[in-house]
C-alpha cells in the first residue's frame, strides 16, 4: 500500500484514539465519526442509544452488505465525589486493575490522576498487591466536592486513560490508548471513502456502534435496522507473540502477518461459530488478492458480529480483526501493515459478495 494511504490511517488513528469515549459516554467520538462521514454519504443519522448510521448508497435492488465497528473504549465512570475532592471510579469494560493505579486520567474532559501511596510508605506485602478499583481513587488537584462539582464533573462523568497514539521504534507500529476499537473506525471511515468513489455493486451500509466493551450491547439494536446478505465486523484482536504468552496453544495470533478471521469466539457474553459459507468466502477473498491472513479461534473475548449474527433471524456475520498486542491497557500496539491489509480485505470482501450464497448449507 502507498505511504500515502498509511499515512491518513496512521493519523485517522490518532485523531480517534485521542477521543475520549468510554461506553455510554462515546459522544465526542460519534460527534467526530459523524462530521467525517457528512461528505461521504447521502445520508447519517445517530439513533437513541448513540449509534451511527451511514448509507453509502449503491442499487437499490442489489444485496446489501453491513460493515461495523464500535466507537467506545474502556474506562470507567465517576462512582462519587468525596467531601474533601478525590473521586472514587466504577469500571466499565474490560479495565484492568493492575493498569490504574499511578495513571495520567481525563474525567469530563479535565486532567487528573489515579493515586498511588508512596512507594516510601508502602509495606513490602502493599508493594506485591493490586488494589482493587474500589480503593482506588481520582485526583483532579481540587481540595473539595464543591470546587469538583463547579468545575462541571458529576457522578457518572467518563474517566479514560490519557495515553496517546505515536509510533515506536518501528513506525509502522503504534502504541497508545483505545485503539481497541477506533483502528476499526479509521479502517470503516476508509473503506467507505475508497467503495463510493466507484460505482458500488452492492447495497453498502455501515454502522459505527456504542457500548460494544461492556457486552456488544449497541450492535443487537443496531443491525436490526437491516436485513443484510453479509455483514463484517472490523475489530481488534488480542495477539499471543509476546514472551508472557504461550503461542502455540494459548494464542496463536502474531502482529505483522495480516487480519484474523475468527472461525469462533466465546465470551462471558456470548460467542459465535462464524458460518462456514462466510469464512471460506473471506479465506477465498484474502487468497485471491495476496492478502496475507490468519486463522483463529478466540476465547474469552467476542465481537460485534456475534450480536449482529443472532438478530433477527440470523444474519450471515463475521468478524475481521486486527491483530492487537496489550489488549485493554494504554499501552495497546497495532502494525500498520495489518490495518491496510484489513482495509483490503474488507474493501474485496465488499466488492465481491454480490455473486456469494450464504445460505446454511452453500458450498
Amino acid at each position: 500500500m502507498s505511504q500515502t494511504l498509511k499515512d491518513r490511517l496512521r493519523d485517522e488513528i490518532t485523531c480517534l484514539a485521542g477521543k475520549h469515549g468510554p461506553s455510554g459516554r462515546e459522544q465526542a467520538v460519534i460527534a467526530t465519526l459523524a462530521e467525517r462521514l457528512g461528505p461521504l454519504t447521502s445520508s447519517v443519522r445517530i439513533d437513541r442509544m448513540g449509534n451511527l448510521f451511514a448509507d453509502c448508497g449503491g442499487p437499490a435492488d442489489a444485496p446489501m452488505v453491513l460493515l461495523d465497528a464500535h466507537a467506545d473504549e474502556i474506562g470507567c465512570l465517576v462512582r462519587s465525589i468525596e467531601p474533601d475532592g478525590f473521586l472514587r471510579i466504577f469500571k466499565v469494560g474490560g479495565i484492568l486493575d493492575s493498569l490504574l493505579v499511578g495513571r495520567k486520567v481525563s474525567v469530563n474532559g479535565l486532567r487528573g490522576v489515579i493515586g498511588v501511596k508512596a512507594g516510601h510508605l508502602q509495606s513490602p506485602e502493599e508493594q506485591r498487591t493490586v488494589l482493587p478499583v474500589k480503593d482506588l481513587y481520582v485526583d483532579l488537584g481540587l481540595s473539595s466536592a464543591a470546587e469538583v462539582r463547579a468545575a462541571g464533573v458529576a457522578v457518572g462523568d467518563p474517566v479514560t486513560y490519557v495515553s496517546e497514539v505515536e509510533p515506536m521504534a518501528d513506525s509502522n507500529r503504534l502504541c497508545g490508548k483505545a485503539i481497541d476499537d477506533r483502528a476499526g473506525c479509521a479502517i470503516l471511515l476508509e473503506a467507505i471513502r475508497q467503495l463510493v468513489s466507484k460505482p458500488l455493486p452492492v447495497r453498502l451500509v455501515a454502522q459505527f456502534t456504542v457500548q460494544e466493551e461492556t457486552g456488544l450491547h449497541g450492535a443487537g439494536p443496531a443491525a436490526y435496522n437491516y436485513a443484510p446478505h453479509l455483514a463484517i465486523a472490523i475489530d481488534t484482536v488480542p495477539c499471543g507473540d509476546t514472551p508472557d504468552v504461550k503461542f502455540h496453544t494459548e494464542l496463536p495470533i502474531a502482529l505483522g502477518k495480516g487480519p484474523v478471521l475468527q472461525a469462533a469466539s466465546s465470551s462471558s457474553y456470548g460467542g459465535m461459530i462464524t458460518p462456514k459459507a462466510v469464512l471460506a468466502f473471506a479465506v477465498r477473498t484474502a487468497s485471491q488478492h495476496g492478502i496475507p491472513y490468519q486463522e483463529a479461534i478466540l476465547e474469552g473475548g467476542s465481537t460485534n458480529a456475534t450480536a449482529i449474527h443472532y438478530s433477527r433471524s440470523g444474519i450471515p456475520a463475521i468478524a475481521v480483526t486486527i491483530p492487537r498486542r496489550y489488549s485493554h491497557s494504554p499501552i495497546e500496539v497495532v502494525d500498520l501493515e495489518d490495518v491496510t491489509a484489513t482495509l483490503q480485505l474488507v474493501v474485496a470482501m465488499v466488492q465481491q459478495a454480490p455473486g456469494e450464497d450464504f445460505a446454511f448449507l452453500a458450498g
